[in-house]
């Protein structure tokens, strides 16, 4: 992680502005946390690019419905698993 940089939470990170957000964020070394609802594939492509713009950028991606509370629940049990 670059001094100074706290992580940053992109929810919908594998569609629209959180999957274009996520390669500029990594390009400047900030530790991601990605969102995204059941698309896996997508999200996996997303993390091959933040890998590829700055390989070692810390990311961890959780699935997780955020309009839901077994899916916010999800996304809580992921981060807590795997701390950036």
């Amino acid at each position: 992680m670059s001094a100074g940089l706290r992580p940053v939470c992109i929810t919908g990170a594998t569609r629209g502005l959180g999957r274009a957000l996520a390669p500029r964020l990594a390009h400047q070394g900030t530790p991601l946390l990605g969102t995204y609802r059941s698309d896996h594939r997508a999200a996996a492509t997303v993390a091959s690019l933040v890998d590829k713009v700055l390989p070692g950028t810390p990311s961890h991606w959780v699935a997780g419905d955020l309009a839901t509370t077994a899916g916010r629940d999800a996304i809580l049990a992921g981060v807590c698993q795997q701390p950036l």
